[in-house]
């Protein structure tokens, strides 16, 4: 097989989901999804091909300037285009919809795949499943306060909340963001041969990029550099400040970082993201891995609009969290957890085996089966490897009589009961055991 087609294979196994894999997955949807729907956001779905003039707006405004879109050619010889995000999904949709006659502030999140080509490398296209959430109609700063509420609650629910970090930055409005660019601009100005060469490069496209250069010495040099937050306007300070109180009060610990632009996306006026540090503190510092971004999206709002619309909005990497809980070994989350395996011991036993299963199903009991099988030993040993904690044993006699067998694993005792009252033990004997 040639490289090429060796790479194409791999690929498409990344994109594979196998049954553990899915049920982490679901996990870690399940977790953000229960606090989400808490605070009243609800599911909303779109197509994964969109038509490229829907978004002639966002591209005019400079929102796809680091994310290009990936558009492909139908078989009528029509030009679509793969969903790019979810949030700017939810913002077409918006006007689409003429969701402007619902009462708002109205509350979004939705689970998908997205894909764009990177700036820098416009002939590679980038896949990722995506969670995102957004709030339209809300201009004060509980939108990026239950946002960010939701996430973190949902990292502290995946057993991260100790290695996870907020970073948030208010990067002034279409009113106060010029004077920042301008006065940073006549600093770099004057020390600009003093930078490295990705900062010289970097000054040319954006002036903002040279304050996250991670080199040392100009890192020295930005230390005298001009901050953002001294040339806020009153209303962007005031929004700040407020979010940051409601931080506090929830006790969501925050890092404000000067140098945070997420420059040429469709996040303005705050920003913020999610990153997860895989040594704890006192450790040697490891690399940073961004989980999630986020921020208000007024040019995105407008583009899509035609006017102001209030519009803040979060989206999670949902392929790093899980390669993050793979690799920290929490991929326990993801195991199926099976209290309960049912056997039978005959044709008969198998055949009254549905309506039994189905009550238990009912029931909440989690059960695993192999009716496939005939052989008692090949079953027992099925529940053996999945660690059960009771086997149900119906034979021929049981299935007579309306009676089962309950055989505890671990310590081989069993008895036999009515089938009648096989809910009720069962839930007793799995809460005494847990």
């Amino acid at each position: 097989m040639g490289k090429e087609k060796m790479n194409q294979k791999h690929e498409l196994k990344k994109l594979d989901r196998m049954p553990e894999r899915m049920r982490l997955l679901a996990r870690i949807e399940k977790a953000f999804e229960n606090p989400a729907e808490f605070y009243r956001f609800e599911r909303i779905v779109f197509p994964v091909l969109e038509h490229p003039r829907a978004y002639n707006a966002f591209a005019k405004s400079g929102l796809f300037d680091e994310r290009a879109p990936v558009t492909v050619r139908v078989r009528t010889g029509e030009e679509m285009m793969l969903r790019i995000s979810g949030l700017l999904s939810v913002l077409r949709g918006y006007e689409e919809n003429k969701m402007n006659d619902i009462p708002h502030p109205l509350k979004f999140y939705l689970e998908e795949e997205v894909f764009f080509s990177p700036a820098h490398k416009k002939e590679e296209i980038v896949e990722h499943r995506e969670w995102a959430i957004s709030m339209i109609g809300d201009e004060g700063p509980i939108a990026e306060a239950e946002i960010t509420q939701i996430f973190w609650k949902a990292f502290e629910k995946l057993g991260l909340g100790d290695r996870v970090q907020f970073r948030i930055n208010a990067i002034g409005c279409a009113s106060c963001r010029n004077g920042f660019r301008s006065s940073l601009t006549s600093f770099l100005r004057t020390r600009i041969l003093r930078f490295c060469k990705q900062c010289r490069r970097n000054a040319k496209i954006s002036n903002v990029k040279v304050l996250q250069c991670e080199n040392e010495e100009c890192k020295q040099i930005l230390e005298q550099a001009p901050q953002v937050l001294d040339f806020l306007c009153e209303i962007c300070k005031k929004h700040l400040k407020g979010i940051l109180e409601f931080l506090e009060g929830a006790g969501i610990p925050y890092f404000l970082d000067h140098s945070l632009f997420f420059e040429g996306l469709w996040y303005d006026t705050i920003v913020f993201e999610f990153v997860y540090r895989a040594s704890a503190e006192g450790e040697t510092p490891s690399p940073v891995v961004i989980m999630a971004e986020g921020g208000r999206m007024m040019r995105a709002g407008e583009a899509a609009y035609g006017k102001r619309l209030d519009v803040a909005g979060g989206a999670l990497f949902i392929d790093r969290l899980e390669q993050i809980l793979i690799d920290k070994g929490k991929l326990g989350l993801g195991q199926k957890k099976i209290e309960v395996f049912f056997a039978h011991l005959s044709d008969a036993a198998k055949k009254k085996s549905f309506p039994l299963l189905e009550e238990l199903r009912q029931a909440g009991v989690s059960v695993e089966e192999s009716l496939g099988k005939d052989s008692i030993k090949s079953q027992l040993n099925i529940a053996e490897r999945i660690r059960a904690k009771i086997a149900l044993i119906l034979g021929q006699k049981e299935a007579l009589d309306s009676t089962i067998i309950v055989r505890e694993m671990e310590s081989g005792i069993q008895e036999t009961i009515p089938q009648d009252k096989l809910i009720e033990f069962l839930k007793k004997k799995l809460k005494k055991g847990a």
